[in-house]
């Protein structure tokens, strides 16, 4: 459920109160009411008015490992995020604070979204470059087509859709360069891309306001995470205990030993599959 108020003027303030899988958890934070679907396209002038659609389907995010400065990733972090400046000093148009999770069938979006899927099947073009297999219709990239494939119709509702997420609160760098870089995340719901690491956690967290329960999410996601174990609990704490021994050198000189290599020689820490 959420509570959506006006604080000041064009800003509005989202509360969530989070239930089921979110065990109850209550989270706060301002939107700028003219920036709440610009991230989602510029060519559909009803959505930028359609608050309902920027709540439920917009989900904070870090989308750039550069943003991630400290061993913790605050509101406050995220704020930055949104709120940062261009070059020019002026405060950017579209900032990358938000991911679109459409994890739902097409036909059950609302129509402003309907046609940012049909845009993205007729006119979005992907934008790396050509000669890494983009400038290509973003519905025919080959992450876009896996989703539409046999097994993977279990998961996706369709090319569009990103697969939902699970909350975490350990996060880690993919390409930390000359030291690893674990770190504690305390806003939620916070979602990332794919140069970060998310530790899913298979047993029971609890943290101030914040609860992670496995066994929870697998209702929701069909027992995506295996081996839990509900007979262990964490508290936060212990979760910075685990933090302080990722980055520490003992993992470090393991790392060293076992993780993969970038261009350049920084380390890669790859997941086992």
């Amino acid at each position: 459920m959420a509570e959506v108020g006006i604080i000041k003027e064009n800003t509005i303030r989202v509360k969530v109160h989070s239930r089921g899988y979110h065990d109850g958890s209550v989270y706060a934070y301002d939107v700028p009411s003219h920036q709440l679907m610009m991230n989602i396209m510029d060519s559909i002038d009803n959505a930028l008015n359609n608050i309902d659609v920027a709540i439920k389907y917009l989900v904070p995010a870090i989308t750039e490992a550069k943003y991630v400065k400290t061993f913790t990733f605050t509101e406050r972090d995220w704020v930055e995020i949104r709120d940062r400046k261009s070059k020019s000093g002026r405060k950017e148009k579209y900032p990358n604070a938000w991911i679109l999770v459409l994890h739902e069938s097409r036909d059950k979006v609302p129509q402003p979204l309907q046609e940012y899927i049909r845009w993205g099947e007729t006119e979005c073009k992907t934008e790396i470059r050509v000669t890494r297999g983009g400038g290509e219709i973003c519905s025919e990239a080959e992450a876009c087509k896996a989703r539409e494939e046999r097994e993977a119709r279990r998961w996706f509702y369709g090319w569009y859709d990103l697969g939902g997420f699970i909350p975490t609160p350990i996060m880690a760098i993919y390409h930390p360069r000359y030291h690893p870089q674990f770190f504690l995340v305390t806003i939620r719901p916070l979602i990332t891309y794919s140069n970060m690491i998310t530790l899913v956690p298979r047993t029971k967290i609890i943290m101030k306001e914040l609860i992670y329960d496995p066994l929870e999410y697998n209702k929701v996601y069909r027992n995506i995470i295996d081996n839990v174990k509900p007979e262990i609990t964490f508290d936060e704490t212990e979760i910075k205990a685990i933090l302080s021994y990722l980055n520490s050198t003992f993992n470090w000189v393991w790392l060293e030993k076992n993780a993969g290599t970038a261009s350049k020689g920084p380390l890669s820490i790859e997941v086992k599959c």
